[in-house]
């Protein structure tokens, strides 16, 4: 009974290694729980950026429809009327021809008016662009990062067993 070996229980681990493993991995996913807030932060302060880049794109365009709107069907009664008066008094055209005439200017400058701030939105198309990307690299990188700790490196070389069932010598 002198000789007999002594055997450890739980496959030669000891306890400490456990407790140091643990630790290791809450330290690991705390770092990486800490990287997606703060990531998160970062995502929500450039999309309030890109909010006020759009508020101030949209407003000039906004306003030129605005503006259009008012003209093309409203026609400002009061103005029109006095250029009516202006057409007959000076030019001297009937009254009909007067009104058709002011009539059309006012219609030519509010479809300009209308069709700039049309051109205006559709070049303001690229909004939330930085956000976009930004987002996609953040899941990118978080896909990256969650992969690597589900699949650690192993720092030690797996050593062939000498008579494995893939090796056969004759």
């Amino acid at each position: 009974m002198v000789d007999q070996t002594k055997m450890k229980a739980g496959n030669g681990r000891t306890t400490q290694s456990t407790l140091k493993n643990t630790r290791t991995a809450a330290r690991n996913v705390a770092h990486l729980l800490h990287d997606a807030v703060t990531l998160a932060e970062l995502q929500f302060r450039l999309f309030v950026l890109d909010c006020q880049q759009l508020r101030e794109k949209l407003s000039m365009s906004l306003i030129a429809i605005g503006i259009g709107l008012v003209l093309a069907l409203s026609c400002v009664p009061v103005a029109l009327a006095g250029i009516v008066l202006v057409f007959r008094d000076i030019a001297g055209l009937s009254r009909l021809a007067s009104v058709w005439i002011t009539f059309g200017l006012t219609a030519v400058i509010g479809a300009v008016c209308i069709g700039c701030g049309v051109w205006w939105l559709r070049h303001a198309s690229n909004s939330f662009e930085s956000s976009r990307v930004e987002w996609t690299q953040n899941i990118e990188r978080l896909k990256e990062m969650l992969r690597r700790s589900s699949h650690p490196t192993q720092s030690q070389p797996e050593i062939e067993e000498p008579f494995s069932s893939e090796r056969r010598y004759h």
